[in-house]
């Protein structure tokens, strides 16, 4: 229906993606803002472009994160990373959108960093936190520039697309979502989410969903503390790649792509200090999370939320390691 009702010559590459495998299209028409000019192109042409912008995108940002061109090949070759490129999906780009508006905010242009920040709204749980850490500092200019760059591409497609496009996505997109979380589905154990796991291991939905809202405040609460007082690039960033993670309980595991930035900026501390101290204990834990996908299909049972709950922990430790020292 999605394909028969949408102008048929600017979503074709849109809809071969979700024809390809068993995934529903679950993006909003914002989505098509950035799919419609691939179908411009055949598919296979389409295909080895949006990987490579996917790749040039999230290369680019974390060079100029990290500044060492061998520590972001070795990155580029972290299980996380290659997860996102093999699966031809959108967490790549989500990354290098992250860590790009993260890098302009801190180059002191928040307005601009919202216009970019604003870009998520073609996939917009990735961006969950951004709410709560810049409020949490007072940074306006940021939500100004992030609300009238969301705006302006709702609007955009909306003019582009028609209403057609968003009513047949938002009645899709709940029951599709609905089906994918359930433990009978084929895709629940990609999603390493707290409702997830809480479901597949109790098989009681109050309390998969108590655990998870119990989780996701806990979450939005570390994620507000960590951004009011540290300034350490590592824990700040995982706020803004896991908090999504842990808010929303339909979260894939090819969206951990932007992870794989975490792993270059712990392997050059770890480079830097000549060392093997606690912080290698979370660099070994990023690579065991990126492996853990690939050598068994437990991600939504265990193994995803522990990662990523241990991940915080570690970014709330780095935190107040850095206050005790100044």
């Amino acid at each position: 229906n999605f394909k028969r009702q949408l102008p048929t010559k600017w979503v074709t590459f849109a809809c071969q993606l979700t024809l390809i495998g068993m995934m529903s299209f679950n993006y909003p028409p914002t989505a098509l803002m950035f799919f419609a000019p691939l179908a411009m192109f055949d598919y296979d042409t389409a295909l080895y472009l949006w990987i490579s912008v996917g790749v040039f995108g999230f290369v680019a940002v974390m060079q100029m994160l990290i500044k060492n061109w061998l520590v972001t090949i070795i990155a580029c070759g972290s299980p996380l990373f290659l997860w996102g490129l093999a699966t031809g999906q959108t967490g790549l780009i989500s990354a290098a959108i992250l860590v790009a508006g993260y890098l302009v905010r801190e180059r002191g242009n928040p307005f601009l960093a919202g216009l970019v920040f604003g870009c998520l709204i073609f996939k917009p749980h990735m961006a969950l936190a951004l709410p709560f850490c810049f409020i949490a500092t007072r940074d306006w200019k940021v939500i100004l520039g992030g609300i009238a760059s969301a705006i302006s591409i709702i609007i955009m497609s909306y003019c582009i697309f028609g209403a057609e496009a968003w009513v047949e996505f938002f009645a899709s997109f709940s029951d599709n979502s609905s089906y994918n979380l359930m433990v009978k589905s084929q895709l629940y154990e990609r999603i390493p989410s707290i409702f997830v796991t809480a479901l597949g291991f109790f098989h009681t939905l109050t309390l998969a969903i108590s655990m998870h809202v119990i989780g996701s405040l806990l979450a939005i609460a570390v994620c507000i503390h960590i951004w009011r007082t540290s300034n350490d690039h590592f824990a700040k960033l995982t706020c803004l790649f896991i908090t999504p993670a842990l808010i929303s309980p339909y979260f894939f595991d090819y969206d951990l792509a932007s992870v794989g930035i975490l792993f270059g900026l712990l392997l050059l501390e770890t480079i830097r200090k000549k060392q093997l101290d606690w912080h290698f204990i979370a660099l070994l834990g990023i690579w065991l999370m990126g492996i853990s996908i690939f050598t068994t299909r437990l991600n939504g049972l265990s193994l995803g939320p522990v990662f990523l709950i241990g991940l915080m922990i570690y970014a709330i430790l780095r935190t107040r390691e850095e206050n005790h020292e100044k």
